[in-house]
């Protein structure tokens, strides 16, 4: 790999054959110094990720927000049945 650079661009595009272009995402980025305080606190950054996404989950729940699981968890046999069925009726086919 070569060494960083001041600058950065990066760009993501997906072409479908028949549907044409419908993903497009660009990032254009510099350097920026780095304050040495940083290092000290950067392993606690995913915590403070988490506790924040539990955080809100909490005051969405304290706010009468129903919680709705997701179709897989509540009967999983039933939901591949389903997903295979509209795989098949669309006429694609699905990773084993």
């Amino acid at each position: 790999a070569s060494a960083p650079a001041e600058r950065l661009a990066l760009s993501v595009s997906c072409e479908h054959p028949e549907l044409g272009r419908f993903f497009d995402a660009s990032l254009a980025a510099r350097r920026v110094a780095q304050p040495a305080s940083s290092e000290v606190w950067a392993w606690l950054m995913p915590h403070r990720v988490a506790a924040w996404i539990y955080w809100h989950a909490t005051l969405l729940l304290w706010a009468g927000v129903p919680f709705l699981p997701h179709p897989k968890s509540s009967d999983p046999a039933a939901y591949k049945r389903d997903i295979l069925a509209k795989a098949e009726a669309s006429g694609k086919t699905l990773c084993p």
